[in-house]
């Protein structure tokens, strides 16, 4: 809500007026001005924390990389809005424990291109204080513009578990190298019981992943 335009339909979320009615008190939605700068102010005072811990980090390390970054970017389905967001993770050496620092989401601007995406990383990590060389290692999806822009600014780049294993499940499904088009086509097409699956291009890791018994089905 803050970091993008907000209706602040609250009087509209029938949840939140069937809380507020067993309760057995009368609520007034505030006004958008009044949720809006009661947002900026929060927005304010989070980022200065962050600020603050952050420098408070920088003279432990004397230097030296500490942050390992995670970040990720999202497309609408069927849509070209996109947002990113930034996790930072660190060791706090006053209790050895380790400390997140949640950046925020942003919307997203311009083509998807390593040069933007390097660009948008390093405003992002600045409007917080953090340099370029307090990134020790950095985790995104294992997208080629993506891996191209984080490799080009941190070489120590760490792919996504969790992408590299929904890839690698793509694959066998017949799923993989789909464009958006394709997919759209194919879901405004008949139904996934008569519809006809893109081959595999991995019939050893489709016996492995798929049970029998589906297959047998034809599903």
């Amino acid at each position: 809500m803050v970091m993008s335009p907000s209706p602040f339909a609250l009087e509209a979320n029938e949840y939140l007026l069937e809380f507020v009615r067993g309760l057995g008190v009368r609520y007034d939605p505030p006004s958008g001005p009044t949720v809006r700068d009661v947002l900026l102010d929060l927005c304010a005072y989070l980022t200065g924390r962050l600020r603050a811990e952050i420098s408070r980090l920088q003279p432990c390390y004397r230097g030296l990389p500490f942050f390992d970054l995670v970040a990720d970017l999202r497309t609408e389905r069927h849509g070209t809005s996109s947002h990113e967001s930034l996790v930072l993770r660190c060791v706090d050496l006053d209790d050895f424990s380790i400390t997140a620092f949640h950046l925020g989401v942003a919307p997203g601007s311009g083509r998807h291109d390593n040069i933007n995406i390097k660009a948008w990383k390093q405003r992002f990590l600045h409007r917080f204080g953090v340099r370029d060389s307090d990134i020790r290692s950095s985790t995104p999806d294992s997208g080629s513009n993506v891996k191209k822009a984080f490799s080009e600014l941190w070489p120590r780049w760490i792919p996504c578990a969790v992408h590299t294993v929904h890839l690698a499940v793509k694959a066998p499904l017949g799923a993989a190298g789909e464009t958006a088009a394709v997919t759209a086509a194919r879901r405004n097409g008949p139904s996934s019981s008569s519809a006809a699956r893109a081959p595999s291009r991995n019939p050893a890791s489709t016996d492995l992943v798929v049970d029998p018994a589906l297959k047998a089905n034809g599903v």
